[in-house]
């Protein structure tokens, strides 16, 4: 199963979130898509559920773009497909670590990086 959209957005995401735009784009190039430090495609963040591989990740002006395939020769990833076409599509999740943020106040007097 071929997989494509935006994995990441520079609009407020659920989590309250807004990531700055190029904020992957230092280590997409460093840690590419292959090899043993490469970027993986995981199912609920875990390592250890490698779902498929990762055919492009390109920063983009919208937010981080992505074209996977799900292997369904893979138990996990054939579950995840199933998942997939039964929901009608999936959304994203990626996982980061904030290296630096800007911290600022919303209209609701709570706080957003």
């Amino acid at each position: 199963m071929n997989i494509k959209g935006y994995a990441s957005t520079n609009d407020l995401d659920r989590a309250r979130h807004v990531v700055a735009a190029n904020a992957f784009r230092a280590s997409i190039a460093a840690k590419g898509l292959s090899g043993p430090k490469g970027i993986r495609l995981l199912h609920q963040h875990r390592s250890e559920l490698v779902i498929g591989r990762i055919l492009k990740l390109e920063q983009r002006a919208k937010g981080l773009w992505i074209e996977a395939e799900v292997d369904e020769d893979i138990a996990h990833g054939r579950e995840v497909a199933a998942m997939i076409r039964a929901a009608g599509g999936l959304s994203y999740s990626v996982g980061f670590f904030v290296r630096d943020a800007d911290i600022e106040e919303d209209a609701s007097g709570g706080n957003t990086c």
